[in-house]
């Protein structure tokens, strides 16, 4: 996890406290075989995760049609959050399955909490850089979907 928290592009050796507080913080969360819809990472909860071996789909739910689409291919050394349940105090469109084998480690929102009173910046610097992360490899992957699926055929979708 510490690997994580070093390939951030905001990381300096100012962060390892801090660091070392949330690896100490976190625990040992779930283990999941292929298939699993993941009901932990459910509607209520507010807890942040770390998947350290294996990779995740994160589902979208469409109220509009019977079928569900794939939002995001979450990989290994990923941190996340149901971002809609979090920030919005809403009920989540987005479930996730494993899509390997997966461990993941949990931070619970309250040793989060505790954190972010502990070291208010350094810990938004470190959650705001891992979003990022992730949104920057949301983006990769759509645009190389996108490329490979006018080059395919129609019967072909990007999964």
């Amino acid at each position: 996890m510490r690997k994580y928290f070093e390939s951030l592009p905001v990381y300096s050796e100012y962060f390892d406290e801090a660091i070392d507080a949330i690896i100490a913080a976190m625990d040992s969360g779930i283990h999941a075989e292929k298939g699993r819809v993941l009901h932990e990472l459910g509607a209520t909860n507010k807890d942040f995760w770390f998947l350290k071996d294996g990779f995740l789909k994160e589902m979208y739910r469409s109220p509009y049609s019977n079928e569900d689409s794939l939002f995001n291919m979450i990989p290994p050394s990923s941190i996340f959050v149901n971002e809609d349940t979090l920030f919005a105090n809403r009920r989540p469109q987005h479930y996730f399955v494993a899509y390997t084998s997966v461990e993941i480690l949990r931070l619970k929102e309250a040793e989060y909490q505790k954190l972010l009173q502990q070291y208010p910046i350094l810990i938004n610097l470190l959650y705001i850089s891992g979003t990022a992360e992730i949104q920057r490899g949301r983006r990769q992957r759509y645009v190389g979907c996108r490329g490979r699926s006018r080059v395919s055929s129609s019967r072909h979708r990007c999964q």
